[in-house]
């Protein structure tokens, strides 16, 4: 089933073509040491190819094994005695998660417009989608559909969920696609979240995709591989437990 999922329409061909792209762009590549800068990691194709398959299908079991938990444990950690048990067939669930389809979009107009693609266009895209949204996704897309633009369709003054989580949970795609280069994720950001988010809504998601992706990538290639339990520190000397 995750053969399936990974060649249906809604993942399109291209996010392999778009990879490729910014691994030139930053010099990814087979070279020797003598050949590597001191600020550049250098990362094979194949381990690469890898990494972003790991990280899809990772996001995927996140969200299909959490899913039902949904808004039950609000401003807790749920208990550990409430933890549903992980069952393989969850995995089919994912093609109805606002999580992962709205993410083919973003990849949809990096395919076709580029990398530096404008956020009118990418609005265009987004009001264009069919597929059911909820809180700041569905008011930040029926304001472009009412031709408020980005970054207004964001805005508090026409988007009554400005704050709520939905960048967040849908800024996974440019971490996996432009691993270790903070700054195009943050252009990523700026490009497609600010549709619908502002402040908070916005800079958490930001903050997600930089710290939660770009800065483990950068941590993989510079500190080996990262597992199940190492202290990383996210700045400011603050620890977390990963």
């Amino acid at each position: 089933m995750m053969k399936s999922f990974f060649s249906s329409s809604q993942a399109p061909f291209g996010i392999i073509v778009l990879c490729l792209l910014l691994i030139q762009t930053v010099g990814f590549g087979n070279a020797s040491a003598e050949e590597t800068q001191p600020n550049e990691r250098r990362l094979p194709l194949k381990v690469y190819r890898a990494k972003l398959e790991a990280g899809w299908i990772g996001q995927i079991v996140g969200v299909c094994w959490g899913a039902s938990t949904e808004f039950k444990f609000k401003g807790q950690i749920i208990p550990e005695s409430e933890m549903p048990e992980w069952q393989p067939e969850l995995i089919n669930h994912a093609f109805g998660q606002d999580d992962l389809y709205v993410e083919m979009t973003f990849l949809r107009t990096l395919e076709n417009y580029g990398l530096k693609v404008s956020p009118r266009q990418a609005g265009i895209d987004f009001a264009n989608s069919k597929y059911p949204l909820w809180h700041a996704n569905v008011e930040g897309r029926e304001n472009l559909r009412r031709g408020i633009a980005p970054p207004d369709s964001g805005h508090p003054r026409f988007n009554k969920c400005c704050d709520d989580i939905d960048y967040q949970i849908e800024a996974d795609y440019s971490g996996l696609v432009a691993p270790g280069m903070p700054s195009t994720v943050i252009q990523f950001g700026d490009t497609f979240g600010r549709m619908m988010n502002y402040g908070d809504g916005l800079y958490a998601g930001l903050r997600l995709q930089r710290r939660g992706r770009g800065r483990r990538a950068c941590r993989n290639l510079n500190g080996g591989p990262i597992r199940c339990g190492d202290d990383l520190l996210i700045g400011r000397g603050r620890r977390v437990r990963y």
